[in-house]
């Protein structure tokens, strides 16, 4: 492991336990066994270690996306579920980055670009999800509404997750049982888009 690789890894340790404000960059230094200088080197100020650090967290994601998706056991809706879970299991364990002290510190930079690029990457996971459901005759789609149904699908998914830890957000409170019952409901809620579009699978 390269030593960037080893200071984004040591400030998500810290960043998802005590928040970004709480941490310092000596502290993260001593992480990894480097001298503030040298962090400094790598990075020149916290706000660039915490782009790096949403940079790695989407990587790791998308890396453990992929093999659920090309697996496609238990079809469309088996699919979709277990990237939920996947999705719930990053959230618990990261669930700090949540936090509004946190989203003060997120204001700050400038990170529109990558949240509309981890969008965009999203709405092509469902939409091959879809595309795989529509091949093996589980779901009717045309070509021409793949796009606008993968972003209705997102657009909810994501919706149901901002609503349920909207009260976590404001207060600074984290609560990680409500990811649980958001997981619940987003299942709930796919299961009934997916129905919409004619599902008709055998799969258990």
């Amino acid at each position: 492991m390269d030593k960037k690789t080893q200071i984004i890894e040591a400030a998500l340790s810290r960043f998802s336990y005590y928040g970004f404000a709480k941490t310092t960059m000596n502290e993260i230094a001593e992480d990894v066994h480097i001298s503030k200088a040298n962090l400094y080197y790598y990075y020149s100020d916290k706000f660039s270690l915490i782009k790096d650090v949403f940079l790695f967290l989407r990587h790791e994601l998308e890396k453990q996306q992929k093999p659920i998706i090309d697996a496609f056991e238990g079809g469309v809706l088996g699919t979709i579920n277990s990237l939920l879970e996947l999705d719930a299991e990053f959230t618990r364990k990261y669930y700090m980055l949540y936090i509004n002290e946190n989203l003060e510190w997120v204001k700050g930079l400038d990170l529109e670009d990558l949240f509309e690029k981890s969008r965009v990457k999203e709405i092509k996971w469902v939409r091959t999800v879809l595309v795989k459901g529509v091949e093996n005759k589980e779901i009717t789609i045309s070509e021409k509404d793949l796009n606008r149904v993968s972003g209705v699908i997102l657009e909810t998914i994501n919706g149901l997750m901002l609503g349920r830890t909207i009260k976590d957000i404001v207060s600074g409170i984290p609560d990680k049982e409500n990811v649980k019952e958001v997981e619940r409901i987003q299942k709930e809620a796919v299961e009934l888009l997916i129905k919409g579009l004619g599902y008709s699978s055998t799969i258990k």
